[in-house]
């Protein structure tokens, strides 16, 4: 697994530290105009499209096809996928939580942001799960669709959980904020975990 998470790094370290700079630069900037990171969540975007791109060069270059030769297990390839994304999107939470307690000093909102990274992050890995089931070449078209329906997705469970919580159950806003990240949370968890399921059972049955 570790084997295959670095092969995964190395092959986009390039495109890695310019998009993760960028995802902190941006993370800065958003954090002075909106503490709850709402108009930053094309930074959770990036990872999935840096390692989108990672899965095209494996198709392309024949790295699939030479891990079929391998004692590598293809279920272990899929795992290193999305354990590489994960560990992407934890290390931009991480840093866009500090950012917060230092911007704003506040431990809920920086706990709040962080619960958001992760939730955004699980529910955006079923691009992942896409992109592995149909492939290098439909990769593009997938991934644009994917990540529309994904943000309205996530917009909506943004915003009505936020708006539940402050109009009817009459909440401060910090706390409406950190119920609603706990909905978008739990709800990653379930659809990351399908969609794994999905990528894993579609790759273990693909012609390599």
């Amino acid at each position: 697994m570790k084997g295959l998470m670095l092969n995964q790094i190395d092959m986009m370290k390039g495109r890695l530290t310019l998009f993760f700079v960028l995802s902190c630069f941006v993370t800065i900037i958003n954090l002075f105009n909106d503490p709850h990171l709402n108009s930053g969540m094309i930074i959770y975007i990036l990872p999935t499209t840096v390692l989108i791109e990672s899965i095209r060069q494996d198709e392309t270059s024949g790295w699939v096809q030479f891990l079929s030769t391998t004692p590598v297990s293809r279920k272990a390839y899929v795992q290193s996928v999305y354990a590489t994304f994960l560990a992407i999107s934890l290390a931009i939470t991480i840093f866009a939580s500090i950012m917060t307690l230092i911007i704003h000093h506040s431990a809920l909102k920086a706990f709040s942001n962080g619960i958001f990274g992760i939730g955004f992050a699980l529910n955006m890995s079923v691009i992942l799960a896409v992109i592995i089931k149909k492939g290098a070449s439909d990769s593009k078209g997938a991934q644009i669709v994917t990540i529309l329906l994904c943000v309205l997705f996530i917009l909506f469970l943004t915003i009505a959980p936020m708006i539940f919580f402050t109009t009817v159950l009459k909440l401060p806003d910090t706390l409406a904020f950190f119920y609603s990240r706990v909905i978008l949370l739990l709800l990653g968890i379930v659809v990351a975990y399908i969609g794994y399921a999905i990528a894993t059972k579609s790759f273990m049955n693909k012609d390599l």
